[in-house]
């Protein structure tokens, strides 16, 4: 069936969105990054490969547990939930 999401198949794209949302300079930079975090994590086809990606989920349960707002903390969840096929929160 192959993955059905091209943006996915960029080389490195969840890479630099853990990095934005686990570190970016400003809270709208963590916030957009964890968001397409859950964006990408909320298509089935992108979830195994997903939990592949080194650091991820430690990133999403910092950005839930700790995040400097509302939406950092909001946005790691609905990640963590989008990951396990909960998708009825966002």
């Amino acid at each position: 069936a192959g993955n059905r999401v091209p943006l996915f198949q960029t080389p490195g794209l969840v890479e630099v969105l853990v990095n934005a949302g686990r570190a970016g300079a400003i809270n709208d930079i963590k916030e957009n990054g964890l968001w397409a975090l859950a964006s990408l994590a909320d298509a089935a086809d992108n979830r195994v490969a997903m939990f592949r990606t080194p650091g991820l989920v430690e990133a999403l349960h910092a950005a839930a547990r700790d995040g400097l707002t509302n939406a950092i903390k909001r946005w790691g969840l609905v990640a963590l939930a989008n990951l396990a096929g909960k998708n009825d929160i966002a």
